[in-house]
């Protein structure tokens, strides 16, 4: 990692302006209009920081971009709650200014609200409603399905990893099949996922290393399957299994 984004992942200011230079997207056009509703939004010196770290940011390999994150993670928790609120609408704004999510973007989302939200925003004490692993079967389904597609391009692999996936989940024989990729959206992901986050911690235990097993399924972890896992643990408030500790692979 190189200096000046370490350095400047112990600031709350300076930590803020790199994760909006993380989400400034590549493309001349998009990343105009960006910078300009950033400006209007956001603190001065974060606008200014942002433009000082804009091209180390974006000379990262990808596979720093979620490391990046988590370095800059206590100082964004010395923010105050005003700067907070700030911070999380121009999140949004970034992100939103392409319709389309990428799976980076909704990975960076679901870390912030696991890390930031519970200290920032009042939390409403819901009980867990799920206790059947057997009713969950489809939404685990959806969730192993892209993850399948991410990690395995040839149909017949995300086929066979998926299958082990939920061989994994329900400990045996089931009737799921995996959907066509034109079918695994990103949205029903996160619909489901949500689901999920309404079950008991033993069903998310199991979700998990199904997601792992499924991931394995090849021995071998690309950076979109690491990353989708990050978004999974972290929505379920789970710790991150032991196989993306190393260096994922580019693919």
């Amino acid at each position: 990692m190189p200096d000046v984004l370490r350095v400047a992942a112990q600031e709350p200011f300076s930590a803020r302006a790199l994760v909006y230079a993380l989400l400034l997207d590549p493309r001349p056009d998009l990343r105009d209009l960006q910078l300009t509703q950033l400006k209007a939004g956001a603190e001065p010196q974060d606008f200014a920081e942002t433009l000082r770290l804009v091209a180390p940011v974006q000379a990262l390999p990808d596979t720093h971009r979620l490391p990046l994150l988590d370095m800059a993670m206590p100082a964004l928790r010395q923010m105050s709650p005003r700067q907070h609120r700030t911070f999380r609408a121009q999140v949004e704004v970034l992100m939103i200014a392409d319709p389309r999510l990428s799976l980076f973007e909704y990975t960076l989302r679901c870390v912030l609200h696991r890390h930031l939200d519970a200290q920032f925003l009042p939390q409403r004490q819901t009980r867990p409603v799920h206790s059947s692993p057997q009713k969950l079967a489809h939404p685990v389904a959806t969730v192993l399905a892209l993850l399948a597609w991410e990690g395995q391009p040839k149909p017949n692999q995300a086929a066979r990893a998926f299958d082990t996936g939920m061989r994994g989940y329900i400990g045996g024989d089931h009737t799921q099949r995996l959907p066509p990729r034109a079918e695994c959206s990103l949205a029903e992901f996160d619909a489901a996922l949500q689901m999920l986050n309404q079950s008991v911690p033993a069903i998310k235990r199991r979700i998990v290393v199904a997601c792992a097993t499924c991931i394995l399924a090849n021995q071998q972890v690309t950076l979109r399957e690491a990353e989708l896992l990050r978004a999974i643990c972290d929505t379920l408030d789970c710790p991150l299994p032991p196989l993306v500790a190393g260096e994922a692979e580019r693919r």
